[in-house]
């Protein structure tokens, strides 16, 4: 598993002549940074990684078999804990959308197989794609995906799409070798 730094690393910033901005609260990303006339800007929020000690990464890490954090890069999972500090998102809610996803497909008597997840931190698109893998067909994932999506929507007010998104998918014939 890889270790995430547990606390901020001193840079000298006076010798680096950047003007520093603490605690960001712009919208999109808590990396954002403003235009400015000046020749540096340096971002010095700690992120929270107790994000991923949340019962979410568990009940994952439990359906994959192995931990979360081994399929992000470090960088992608500090900008992760950022943004989610950023828009005030807990490991909790997180807990409760997924908990609602993995119960919608057990109504429809499915049970995860497999789970891919999709980094994306595009242009200060910071977020995660959750990809839950069932054994089905792929019209059957369609409206399975159809299924999970109406029942987040209808119990949480908010569904987290600014930083996860949930997917259903048919099982593939690499997946069912791993």
């Amino acid at each position: 598993m890889h270790q995430l730094p547990s606390q901020q690393v001193p840079i000298d910033l006076n010798s680096c002549e950047v003007d520093r901005i603490d605690q960001p609260s712009f919208y999109p990303s808590p990396l954002y940074i403003p235009p400015s006339d000046r020749s540096a800007v340096v971002c010095t929020r700690i992120a929270d990684y107790s994000i991923f000690c949340a019962p979410w990464t568990k009940e994952l890490e439990a359906i994959s078999g192995r931990s979360i954090l081994d399929e992000f890069e470090p960088e992608f999972a500090t900008l992760f804990a950022l943004r989610a500090q950023a828009l005030n998102i807990t490991g909790k809610q997180i807990s409760d959308v997924l908990s609602t996803a993995l119960g919608a497909l057990t109504e429809q008597g499915f049970n995860v197989k497999y789970v891919r997840y999709h980094c994306n931190d595009f242009e200060m698109e910071i977020d995660l794609a959750i990809e839950l893998v069932v054994e089905c067909s792929l019209e059957q994932a369609c409206d399975l995906l159809g299924h999970v999506i109406e029942a987040i929507d209808s119990k949480h007010e908010n569904p987290l799409t600014d930083l996860i998104h949930v997917g259903v998918n048919s099982l593939r014939d690499k997946d069912r070798n791993t």
